[in-house]
């Protein structure tokens, strides 16, 4: 599943719910060696920066922006 968003729209803090309601992990297409993305990281948002099978959903901002990793939905 894809979460596409504009930035500041909210998209972290629903990762945030659907990980603690549900307990998958969520992920996003962004570059993890960015401050904010790591400080995300650290706060417990544990797949930020992955795109694989590891995560059912993943958030990204495009076509906003592109993000660093490029990845294929099913």
């Amino acid at each position: 599943m894809i979460l596409c968003s504009y930035p500041r729209s909210g998209n972290t803090l629903l990762r945030a719910y659907l990980e603690k309601v549900s307990g998958i992990i969520t992920g996003s297409d962004c570059d993890i060696e960015k401050k904010l993305n790591k400080e995300l990281l650290n706060m417990g948002l544990n797949g930020e920066g992955l795109v694989d099978k590891r995560v059912w959903v993943v958030k990204t901002h495009y076509p906003e922006r592109y993000g660093k990793t490029k990845f294929y939905a099913e």
